[in-house]
């Protein structure tokens, strides 16, 4: 791929984000299933371990560890999922309660509806009337009454230097990208791409020092 570092950068990350979605579609999907085989599996063999407390396969204790370890990595998994849908913080070391990650996106889906409006005419529910109301609110919010401005010449403004004005429009250094992005919470979303800020610091967490 040929042009611009940044516009490389973007169109891999758009190829990119279309395997993920094939392999969240593929591996994620699964978690729940997963969760429930393993926590079946971890079930069965406890309560034949507690029967044949002495007749213990080398074997059996194997798979029970198996099965634990694959209940916990799509437990975590699955916390992670929610936690990054809802967009909210978490306590670093606290339960895996899920229910609050579900209250919190249906909290969002609410807060972010716009189902009716109250205006001089009413209520206004259907879905046209709503956009029109809207569009002409802010419309007049945002127009000007006054054709004129004023005018600003002969103020004495405080100035930069022009030392001061090149460092403002030097390009920015990448030490100072990588010490943005490591200085952020890596749970939240650098945009509407999708790609959280905990990629980018997995991806190029080797390159950091």
């Amino acid at each position: 791929m040929k042009g611009r570092g940044d516009f490389c950068l973007v169109e891999k990350l758009k190829a990119l984000k279309l395997k993920i979605s094939l392999w969240n579609k593929e591996v994620f999907g699964w978690i729940d299933l997963n969760i429930e085989e393993a926590g079946k599996e971890m079930h069965f063999l406890d309560n034949k371990f507690a029967h044949f407390a002495g007749n213990v396969l080398e074997e059996e204790v194997a798979k029970r560890s198996k099965a634990a370890i694959v209940f916990w990595d799509n437990l975590y998994k699955k916390e992670g999922f929610l936690r990054l849908k809802s967009r909210q913080l978490w306590l670093a070391e606290g339960d895996c309660n899920t229910r609050y990650f579900h209250n919190s996106l249906k909290e969002r889906r609410r807060w972010n509806s716009l189902c009716s409006l109250l205006s001089s005419r009413g209520v206004l529910e259907d879905v046209n009337e709503v956009k029109d109301f809207t569009f002409n609110h802010f419309k007049s919010f945002f127009e000007e009454s006054e054709e004129g401005r004023p005018i600003i010449s002969g103020l004495d403004l405080k100035k930069l230097h022009d030392s001061e004005g090149l460092s403002i429009e030097r390009p920015f250094m990448e030490l100072e990208i990588k010490e943005a992005i490591w200085s952020c919470d890596g749970n939240k979303s650098a945009g509407p791409d999708g790609y959280s800020l905990d990629f980018f610091q997995e991806v190029f967490g080797s390159d950091s020092g």
